[in-house]
């Protein structure tokens, strides 16, 4: 007979309740990468000139919730001069995360906020865990980057986290990106549609 590696007696078989189900380990961070990869893709929407960020919401099965990007308020002007003025634009424009909140059309609990290129703000964190949110993953790359006073205002959402046992999951950057294009790989080239495929 075998050994039981789960029992605290060795000897004796394991024997499982009817009512035990067995899951698959879930490598996280491939689906991480991927939805990071998406999180990148959105950021690339927003217009402004400066700083390009991109969430998304994902439930527990890892289908997507909502999508956000920063940007100004729908209908609102968007024009070069508006984003270029700093002053007005930070007064106005909504993080990427508050968009990804307000364009949910299911239920927010329980669900993974990923963001593109840097971690939520301690405001939009704040929101996140009001909304309930379980878990934030993003990049760590462009931290040496950022201004003290963004700096500060991560280091408050790490605490955050902290205090309500959410995880923040940090990749490198270099590590989100679309390996060869192949997000973008879906359109035929117009030399294929030509060629016949034999049976």
């Amino acid at each position: 007979m075998k050994k039981n590696p789960f029992s605290l007696e060795p000897d004796k078989p394991a024997i499982l309740p009817a009512e035990t189900t067995v899951r698959r380990v879930v490598d996280y961070s491939v689906w991480d990468l991927r939805m990071l990869a998406a999180a990148k893709l959105f950021s690339s929407w927003s217009k402004d000139p400066s700083t390009r960020v991109g969430a998304l919401l994902v439930d527990s099965s890892r289908r997507f919730v909502s999508m956000g990007y920063n940007g100004f308020a729908a209908g609102l002007d968007d024009s070069v001069d508006r984003l270029s003025n700093r002053e007005y634009k930070y007064g106005c424009v909504l993080h990427a995360e508050e968009n990804v909140f307000f364009n949910a059309t299911a239920p927010l609990f329980g669900t993974t906020l990923y963001t593109y290129p840097m971690p939520p703000c301690s405001k939009c964190t704040a929101a996140a865990i009001q909304v309930g949110v379980i878990r934030i993953v993003s990049v760590s790359g462009h931290y040496r980057t950022l201004s003290s006073d963004w700096k500060e205002k991560l280091e408050w959402a790490r605490e955050m986290c902290e205090q309500v046992s959410i995880p923040i999951v940090l990749y490198p950057l270099e590590q989100v990106s679309f390996p060869d294009d192949a997000l973008f790989r879906f359109v035929p080239s117009p030399d294929s549609l030509d060629k016949k495929v034999a049976p």
